[in-house]
């Protein structure tokens, strides 16, 4: 079997008279391997972080809110009870 100079790791196949030397980059490639799912946890563990945040602030813009249209008068829990009943009565009747 003859020795490529140019690709001196494909000898072509197992009865290569060299032994098997693993490229010098592996160890790079397994570190960014793990750099990147590393980094893709983060983004997610931040992600996560951010985004309770920001229902816990749209929770409380929303009490708000409501407390405010309460204060106002304009906010009844009879009322919109009956307007869900009567928007649910005009949503069941079927018009063909």
């Amino acid at each position: 079997m003859k020795f490529n100079p140019i690709f001196p790791r494909a000898g072509g196949g197992g009865g290569s008279s060299k032994p098997y030397m693993a490229p010098p980059s592996v160890g790079h490639e397994i570190g960014v391997m793990f750099g990147g799912i590393a980094t893709m946890l983060l983004g997610a563990i931040v992600f996560y972080i951010w985004w309770r945040l920001k229902l816990a602030r749209d929770i409380k813009l929303e009490e708000d809110r409501i407390r405010g249209l309460k204060r106002k008068g304009l906010f009844d829990e009879e009322r919109r009870a009956s307007a869900v009943e009567e928007r649910q009565k005009r949503e069941s009747v079927v018009e063909i």
